[in-house]
C-alpha cells in the first residue's frame, strides 16, 4: 500500500522509473535499514550515473565507452520508418492512458495528492 502511494506520488509529480526509489523511501521512512551493496559478478549500468561518475573523475569514459555504445544500440534500434511512428503512436497513446488513470486513482483521495 506504502508502495503504490508513493509510486503514485512520483508519478504525479512528473517522476517516472522511479520504482526502486520510492521502494527505498518508503523503507527509509518505515524505519527499515537500507543496504547499498552491491553483487559480485553483475556489472550495473546506468548512463545517467556514470556520466555523474566521470564528472567527478570517479570513472573515464574511455572505460565506459562500450557500455554506452551497447546501451544506445538497446535504447534506440534502427528501424523502418513505419515501425517507428506505430512504436511512436503507442508511446503517445500509453502515455495519456496512465495520465488518465493516474488522476483517477489519485482523486481518490484528493486532499492527500492535491493539497
Amino acid at each position: 500500500m506504502v508502495r503504490t502511494i508513493v509510486i503514485l506520488h512520483c508519478e504525479l509529480n512528473g517522476l517516472y522509473d522511479c520504482e526502486g526509489n520510492a521502494i527505498g523511501l518508503a523503507a527509509a521512512k518505515a524505519g527499515l535499514p537500507v543496504r547499498w551493496s552491491a553483487m559480485e559478478g553483475i556489472c550495473f549500468f546506468k548512463n545517467r550515473i556514470e556520466f555523474v561518475r566521470i564528472k567527478k573523475g570517479e570513472s573515464k569514459m574511455e572505460d565506459m565507452a562500450i557500455y554506452f555504445e551497447q546501451q544506445t544500440k538497446l535504447e534506440y534500434p534502427e528501424r523502418f520508418i513505419g515501425h517507428r511512428i506505430i512504436f511512436k503512436s503507442n508511446k503517445i497513446i500509453k502515455y495519456l492512458y496512465n495520465l488518465l488513470r493516474l488522476r483517477i486513482l489519485t482523486l481518490k483521495d484528493f486532499d492527500f495528492y492535491y493539497r
